[in-house]
């Protein structure tokens, strides 16, 4: 009887285990797997905070809704709301991805600052009932208010909160400008370098005085360190690294000095009419590198500040 007794209490827990299994298992597994991947295409303090309450089930991270329907749970909202670190986001790439939620009729991305057009394929989300992408920056550049939706919310934050929010998407976009001048220089100096070793080397074969070729080495000593210098930049740039921009911002002042220093050390002499036709034109083709260097400089260190700011603000 007691063996009779303890067998029916095993099967009862096998069948209430077993049906747990089953409600687990009644969640749509491309719900949540679509759900999960929007987590991580947005990231940033979304992803950190699903990932930090160790969610198994998608349905009960608190900003996700699931229903019952035939038998099927399946996620119907969606409320991502006031991550205001979610700035830079593909919308169009996140809204194809929650078009494959076939029973999701509440989504809300709000009060994250997000910068660009507002998607123009929000027509895929085809249950959708309740839209709220208010708070951010998009542009309303596809009709897309057209959309029959009954509950539609896109407008815009202030103005002048978007055009912050758009100086920092600048700052990041604006490296392009940066890494363009940088090459540019670079090319300069190697080939400055290039021509500086030719003159040496005629210069020892011809056994010129020792302080001519000694202001032929500090032109060299100084291209060869802007060319460390620069190279360090980029580095920084490439990596986003800012210790090597800080680097390049003090280290290239001293370059320039070194460089000034070369130019009123080395102006046209009788000395230099052997190898070259125009002494004075020489010493104007320096000066306006030594400029050329110092623009540069100015454009450098404004990209730098501005990535500093940007970095005590992300």
């Amino acid at each position: 009887m007691n063996m009779k007794f303890l067998n029916l209490i095993s099967f009862f827990f096998i069948l209430i285990f077993g049906l747990f299994d089953t409600i687990n298992a009644m969640v749509i597994p491309s719900d949540c797997a679509v759900v999960e991947e929007v987590i991580n295409t947005i990231g940033n303090d979304l992803q950190k905070t699903y990932n930090n309450l160790s969610i198994i089930n998608c349905c009960d991270f608190p900003q996700i809704t699931c229903q019952n329907l035939d038998n099927e749970i399946v996620v119907t909202e969606i409320k991502f709301n006031n991550y205001i670190n979610l700035s830079n986001q593909d919308m169009e790439k996140i809204v194809s991805q929650l078009a494959k939620l076939q029973h999701l009729t509440t989504l809300e991305m709000s009060n994250n600052l997000i910068i660009g057009e507002l998607p123009s394929n929000l027509s895929e989300l085809k249950s959708i009932q309740k839209l709220d992408l208010s708070g951010n920056c998009l542009e309303n550049k596809n009709a897309n208010t057209n959309l029959d939706i009954k509950e539609l919310n896109i407008s815009n934050i202030k103005t002048e909160a978007c055009s912050d929010e758009n100086k920092e998407e600048k700052v990041l976009n604006s490296n392009m400008i940066i890494k363009i001048w940088s090459f540019l220089v670079l090319g300069i100096v190697s080939f400055t370098l290039l021509i500086l070793f030719y003159e040496i080397i005629l210069r020892f074969c011809k056994h010129s005085d020792a302080i001519r070729i000694s202001m032929l080495i500090l032109s060299i000593t100084t291209c060869a360190l802007y060319l460390i210098l620069i190279g360090s930049l980029l580095f920084g740039i490439y990596q986003g690294k800012l210790i090597y921009m800080l680097i390049f911002k003090f280290g290239y002042l001293v370059a320039i000095c070194l460089n000034t220093l070369d130019l009123c050390l080395s102006g046209p002499s009788n000395n230099d009419v052997d190898t070259m036709n125009n002494p004075y034109l020489v010493s104007c083709i320096k000066l306006l590198v030594v400029i050329f260097h110092i623009i540069y400089y100015i454009v450098a260190i404004n990209y730098i500040n501005k990535y500093i700011v940007y970095l005590n603000n992300k």
